[in-house]
């Protein structure tokens, strides 16, 4: 009736009052050539909405800035949601070592949850192509494979190195990783001489905190004198806290803001140590900063087992306990 059309306007402006978090636009159409008063109500936070109902370009600029940031946060999440899936893995070898490499990735990849994707680097400074190519063919929908050649990194940091001969020490690779590749947090450093028994996804998902590093006591410092002595007079560390740097949980991000890449060439100026190269300056820099991983996990072949056999994830054949070298190697069957 013509009353309750009259009455509308008065129940808008009762409305913009009531519901003081909607965003209201008051509009006339023709509903049987009479003007028939309207609301529409937008949820303040439909910006895109508001704009498109009240064609109001007066701040064009701020509302296109919006809507770009807007995608481009939406594009981020996505990559995030991606990467917090993916679970890089670092390796190092040289052209003679690659054949070990391959035999510890197969492991891996035949245990590994399938329904985790695996980024694995592959750091070096020269491999041949058809080995290259080997390795490369083993890659499949979950995991992909990358030959990473540092030469060119290791010669930008060569001022900063003492040693001359440095292009020959693949174990200092794992040091370089906070700056080699800023799209990681959280990786994993796994030695070539290895075989991986368990869900390495397992290990990765281990929460390490604030802590550098997650890592295993080294039964070779720990169970031989001459090495615990070595550990406890000459870096001061004692012989049940120094762990093995064949298998780490690296927090890539605490290498950042520590700046253990300057530590450590710092004490690579001051100190020289010979015993077991980066692995002693890794634990002077990582000293009380560690997160003591279960040793199935890193389960080394000299001495005593740290586990039963049947709970090992993780072989590490270290020092000269090689199956390739000796056949009555201590595991020699996996």
């Amino acid at each position: 009736s013509t009353t309750k059309k009259l009455m509308l306007p008065q129940k808008f402006n009762d409305q913009k009052f009531l519901h003081k978090h909607t965003v209201v636009r008051h509009f006339s159409k023709r509903l049987f050539y009479t003007p028939y008063p309207h609301t529409e109500n937008i949820k303040q936070w439909q910006i895109s909405k508001v704009y498109r109902i009240f064609r109001y370009d007066a701040f064009d600029d701020i509302f296109f800035e919006y809507i770009y940031l807007k995608k481009k946060f939406e594009r981020d999440i996505k990559v995030i949601q991606m990467n917090s899936n993916i679970i890089p893995i670092f390796f190092a070898c040289d052209n003679g070592f690659v054949k070990y490499t391959m035999v510890s990735l197969k492991s891996l990849m035949m245990n590994a949850d399938r329904d985790r994707q695996y980024n694995i680097h592959i750091l070096n400074t020269g491999i041949d192509d058809d080995k290259k190519q080997v390795v490369l063919d083993m890659a499949d929908d979950v995991f992909h494979i990358y030959f990473n050649d540092v030469t060119e990194y290791l010669k930008e940091l060569e001022k900063r190195l003492p040693l001359r001969d440095y292009y020959s020490y693949t174990t200092y690779y794992r040091l370089f990783l906070a700056e080699m590749f800023p799209e990681y947090e959280k990786a994993l450093y796994i030695d070539s001489d290895t075989v991986v028994l368990g869900d390495i996804s397992e290990l990765f998902d281990y929460d390490i905190g604030d802590n550098y590093v997650g890592a295993s006591c080294d039964p070779v410092v720990s169970q031989a004198d001459i090495f615990g002595n070595y550990a406890e007079q000459v870096l001061d560390i004692d012989r049940n806290h120094y762990f093995n740097a064949g298998v780490l949980v690296l927090n890539i991000n605490q290498f950042r803001e520590q700046d253990i890449l300057g530590q450590f060439v710092e004490l690579l100026h001051a100190y020289t140590f010979v015993v077991a190269q980066d692995q002693d300056y890794l634990n002077i820099i990582c000293k009380n900063h560690v997160y003591w991983i279960d040793p199935k996990w890193n389960s080394e072949t000299f001495g005593k087992l740290a586990c039963d056999e049947e709970d090992i994830c993780l072989i590490h054949y270290n020092l000269a306990a090689k199956p390739w070298h000796y056949e009555d190697c201590k595991l020699a069957k996996y």
